[in-house]
């Protein structure tokens, strides 16, 4: 027996990708992976954000996105065409 989503259930995911896409900070670190992978110091000098504030904003925008580590450096990145 498959179980039908509610409306709400089917659109709260939706919600929370939007929520992240919300800031203007954390758009221009999207607007930055676009492109592809980049390191923290390299979106930092790309968008001019302040390591904590970038860190801050990194945070909600890997937790939708997904990051990959290679060596000592963590890339944040736009897994999928569905990102772009």
């Amino acid at each position: 027996m498959s179980e039908t989503l509610t409306a709400a259930e089917f659109l709260a995911p939706v919600a929370e990708y939007f929520k992240v896409l919300s800031e203007i900070s954390r758009l221009q670190i999207v607007s930055c992976l676009k492109s592809g992978a980049m390191n923290v110091s390299e979106i930092g000098a790309a968008t001019g954000l302040g390591q904590a504030n970038l860190s801050k904003h990194l945070k909600l925008v890997t937790a939708e996105c997904g990051q990959r580590r290679l060596r000592r450096f963590i890339y944040p990145r736009m897994g999928t065409a569905e990102y772009r």
